[in-house]
Parts: C-alpha cells; sequence; structure tokens
C-alpha cells in the first residue's frame, strides 16, 4: 500500500487529500496547530470527529485501502510517519473505541475498515472549521483557501458547477 496524493495547502469542502506517517505532514492540513489543554501544556489538536491528528492519518489508509491488516498499514504510514507497529496498534485501539474503525478477526490476520464514512466524517470537520474559524462566513473560507495559490480552470468551472447547483 501507498498512498499517493500528499499535499500541504488548506483544501476546498470537496476536494481530498492524503499522505502517510512520517514526521508530522497532515493530511487534512486545515488545522495543523498544537493547542493548550487544561494543565497547560500542549497536546494533539483533537478534530470535531473526535479524531487525532495521527488517527486521521490512519482514516486515510483505510478509506483507501480497506481492509487493510496492522502490518498494510504500518507499510502505508512509514515514509511519511516512520510509527512503530505498537504506535499503530495504540491508534488503532482508540479508533476502535470511538466506533471509528472495525476489526475483523475471523482469518489469519485481523484486518481494519472504516466505519465513519470519508464525505460524512469530512463534512463534519468542514462544518466544524467553518463555525470556529470563520464563525459561518463561507465567502471568507473560500477566500482564504483560494488566496495566494493558483487556481486552475479545472476548478474554476468545478467551483462554477457547484455554486449553480446550489442556486436551482
Amino acid at each position: 500500500l501507498t498512498l499517493n496524493r500528499i499535499r500541504r495547502q488548506p483544501i476546498f469542502v470537496s476536494q481530498m487529500v492524503t499522505s502517510s506517517c512520517g514526521s508530522g505532514i497532515l493530511w487534512y492540513n486545515i488545522s495543523n496547530q498544537m493547542i493548550n489543554n487544561k494543565k497547560g501544556g500542549t497536546s494533539n489538536m483533537k478534530y470535531p470527529t473526535g479524531l487525532s491528528e495521527n488517527e486521521w492519518y490512519i482514516m486515510q489508509v483505510l478509506w483507501d485501502h480497506a481492509p487493510a491488516s496492522l502490518r498494510e498499514i504500518c507499510e502505508a504510514l512509514e515514509p511519511v510517519k516512520g510509527w512503530s507497529r505498537h504506535a499503530v496498534t495504540s491508534f488503532l485501539k482508540r479508533m476502535l473505541e470511538k466506533g471509528a474503525v472495525s476489526v475483523d478477526e475471523s482469518g489469519k490476520v485481523r484486518t481494519y475498515s472504516p466505519v465513519w464514512s470519508r464525505e460524512e466524517t469530512i463534512r463534519e470537520e468542514t462544518d466544524s472549521i467553518m463555525e470556529r474559524v470563520y464563525h459561518g462566513d463561507l465567502l471568507l473560507m473560500v477566500s482564504n483557501a483560494v488566496q495566494g495559490r493558483k487556481v486552475s480552470e479545472e476548478e474554476i468551472e468545478e467551483l462554477k458547477k457547484i455554486l449553480d447547483r446550489l442556486g436551482d
């Protein structure tokens, strides 16, 4: 398994962004930041879906390659994150507890699959960002997403189609 689409800029709601594991590249790079916890330290930011940044990496692998064994997940994430099997196992255990993934133990090897759909999870995350960061201002969010980057003709046409569908 390999992840072949790495992006490091904010995304449109309808776009998917992926990565593997490594030294901190966030495949949903909308909230690539640390926040203070109640004890005054810092911790990995939690997303509205309840997934940590690291769990988002694993979800992307599972959305693209489910069902996947622990070995396959580790191999997909190794080029970017370099996590040990133990680390990935810990993340998967938490994700099982949250109901984000399921495990099939009926074969020789355990395999993991996403329970949450990609589209709904991204929609929830985007809605939360829209409210938290942009206070519901869609125009501000879109202008920030495209500001300072080249928008292709194809992307402009797709945006027009989305807007036309909304107008109907």
